[in-house]
């Protein structure tokens, strides 16, 4: 096609505000792309520091005001959403776009109104991409099926990022095959700049120590009980080996374990930095890591294993879900067992003992990563499915 498409990256209540942004300007390259994001709460300045112009619609309020109160923020946020959805519609009436591209279905599962919104648009002519970076929300089990099934029925293309989502898309929802696009996740960070490893190290106080980092939100589904219950046999053999626990979650999840760090005795080898990270800080984290840890119940994918191929660290991660397609054990690290706490102990005692394996296991994620992972592919891709939905037929 000679003539730009007109693109609206919609993730209305900033969701993912790392991925939407490398996406955004790996996509502005091929196409006109409006980044339909609100104001990211936890750092207000996001995307100003990077660059990047947001406009999720005519409100975007809620987020700079600072409300203590989640409740409040929450139900704040849900109204200007809403009404900025209902822009959109009015917007589309007057000018359509040609595609919109949706991020995040966030508020789905309590009113159908995100599904109006797609129904409306599509009868304006608008094609409606929709990625589906969890086919079902994380710790719900099978609660929203129906739900999520009318959603992937209802839209023109559905993005994911493994061919095990695709799999799980066609049996478990009868999505037809050719509706499904899988696209991977790009790196996350790997454009910031680096420090020596000692370095970091030394501003986070973790001078001649072995580091293990497990790093983001901290939800259930991560699986950091069953990392730390392997960190009491690791703590053992090593004295000097931290495990970092670095991110942000619910209070009374964060208490949790930290009672169980209390009850495992391994206060002295487990330091918890319960608090978001900003972007400026994260490289610190990452490249004072000898190792980085995804010990996850279940996962589609996961942006947090991308930084951490970014950094070219030492990964050991549990063999589920897209981890499975993306890390080649022994080559571009360490796969184990979700629940195997001796195979977790184990992995990381190998990896702590072993600079060399560790260094090599760098060098082999870094170079799968730019052979297989680069924005560039992946915009390109993307537009392939923008422009494949436009030659069909409403």
């Amino acid at each position: 096609m000679s003539k730009k498409l007109s693109v609206l990256l919609l993730d209305g209540l900033c969701m993912s505000p790392w991925y939407d942004f490398y996406l955004y300007k790996a996509l502005c390259a091929y196409a006109n792309v409006i980044l339909g994001c609100i104001t990211f709460h936890l750092d207000k300045d996001f995307f100003k520091k990077n660059n990047v112009k947001n406009y999720p619609g005519p409100l975007d309020i809620v987020a700079r005001l600072g409300i203590r109160g989640k409740l409040t923020r929450q139900l704040l946020k849900a109204f200007e959403y809403y009404f900025n959805l209902i822009f959109w519609v009015i917007r589309f009436c007057l000018r359509p776009m040609d595609i919109v591209h949706i991020q995040w279905l966030p508020l789905i599962t309590v009113l159908p109104f995100e599904l109006w919104f797609i129904k409306v648009l599509k009868k304006r002519g608008i094609k409606i991409v929709y990625t589906v970076h969890n086919v079902l929300p994380h710790d719900t089990s099978l609660k929203y099926r129906e739900v999520f099934k009318r959603v992937y029925h209802e839209v023109d293309a559905l993005i994911c990022h493994t061919e095990q989502a695709r799999k799980e898309l066609i049996s478990g929802f009868n999505v037809p095959e050719q509706k499904i696009w899988v696209i991977p996740h790009g790196p996350l960070f790997h454009d910031r700049p680096k420090i020596e490893q000692e370095e970091a190290k030394a501003r986070l106080n973790l001078a001649g120590k072995n580091v293990v980092l497990h790093f983001g939100s901290l939800r259930p589904y991560k699986g950091t009980e069953f990392l730390l219950q392997a960190w009491e046999w690791v703590a053992k053999a090593h004295p000097k080996a931290i495990l970092l626990l670095a991110g942000h979650g619910e209070p009374s999840y964060l208490e949790e374990i930290r009672r169980l760090i209390a009850r495992l005795e391994i206060q002295k080898q487990v330091r918890c930095d319960f608090r978001y990270i900003p972007d400026e800080e994260l490289p610190v984290y990452y490249q004072a890591a000898d190792i980085v840890v995804y010990p996850y119940r279940d996962i589609t994918q996961s942006g947090a294993l991308l930084t951490g191929m970014a950094f070219g660290k030492a990964i050991v991660a549990t063999a589920v879900g897209g981890f499975k397609e993306t890390i080649i054990s022994g080559k571009t690290g360490l796969l184990v067992s979700y629940g195997d706490v001796r195979g977790l102990a184990n992995a990381l005692n190998e990896l702590i003992d072993n600079p060399v394996k560790r260094e090599q296991l760098g060098r082999e994620v870094s170079f799968y990563l730019k052979q297989h992972y680069s924005w560039e592919a992946i915009a390109k891709k993307t537009l392939d499915c923008y422009e494949c939905i436009l030659r069909e037929k409403t």
